[in-house]
């Protein structure tokens, strides 16, 4: 899923990355923000990155009628994050912005093991945003028919 440019996400580009399985530096200057390349020295896929603010986003997990989920790191903290960002036109709009913020601290008030925690939430580039804890869980097709695994709610 490569919807970047249609869901109007201002994100500054990546001009370099490493490759994760051998190291070898990749020039990724002309390549779209989000998309895939293939690492010419050991050929294994990889991720353009864009970057929002201190957020490195890898990769779209879904979005909606207001902005997108991206698989992202935080480089101030360190840590994989799930980060949902709010696309610009709605970012410039005070009402909208207002129940994205509330809906950050709902999220944030709640203190369960079934709820992915919220670790902070801004604004960059008129577009607000909520970091939260990373989940990866299986496909929906996977856990169907299985009553033996608990599905958790993700709140987006």
């Amino acid at each position: 899923m490569n919807d970047a440019e249609n869901i109007e996400l201002v994100m500054n580009p990546v001009t370099k990355i490493n490759c994760h399985k051998c190291g070898e530096p990749i020039d990724v200057s002309h390549e779209k923000a989000l998309s895939k390349v293939i690492c010419p020295a050991c050929h294994v896929e990889l991720p353009v990155p864009a970057l929002l603010g201190p957020f490195i986003l890898f990769k779209e997990m879904g979005k909606g009628a207001m902005g997108a989920v991206y698989q992202g790191f935080d480089q101030t903290l360190k840590r994989h994050a799930a980060i949902k960002v709010m696309l610009t036109p709605y970012g410039k709009d005070p009402v909208f912005v207002e129940k994205f913020l509330r809906e950050a601290r709902a999220l944030a008030a709640l203190n369960h093991t079934h709820v992915v925690q919220v670790y902070s939430c801004g604004q960059e580039n008129d577009q607000p945003y909520i970091v939260m804890e990373l989940l990866f869980i299986l496909p929906r097709k996977k856990f169907v028919n299985n009553p033996k695994i608990i599905v958790l709610i993700f709140i987006v």
